[in-house]
């Protein structure tokens, strides 16, 4: 799958990811969700396989930062969220980032 350009043409994982859950849910009309849900989900999965690290690190460690990532994913999510919010609330059609 091909990220859609706004996402790619950043080389930072969790930008990527804050802007993909910012148009999932400033996509008003619902009518690309699908393709937003998509996109949202490379984004995470890119991030998480950036930020968890190699396989050859000790289990617990692997956890424990597999942990940390998925809050940070939730962070992400939020942080779009509450942008896409703040867009509709305004009333206007900036975009986040």
């Amino acid at each position: 799958m091909h990220l859609h350009p706004y996402l790619a043409a950043t080389d930072c994982a969790f930008t990527r990811l804050v802007r993909a859950n910012y148009w999932l849910v400033a996509d008003l009309d619902h009518r690309h969700a699908r393709y937003w849900r998509d996109q949202v989900e490379a984004c995470e999965a890119a991030f998480v396989a950036q930020s968890v690290g190699s396989a050859s690190m000790p289990a617990d460690v692997r956890e424990r930062r597999l942990r940390l990532v998925r809050d940070q994913v939730g962070v992400a999510m939020r942080t779009g969220f509450e942008a896409a919010s703040k867009r509709w609330h305004k009333g206007g059609t900036d975009v986040a980032h």
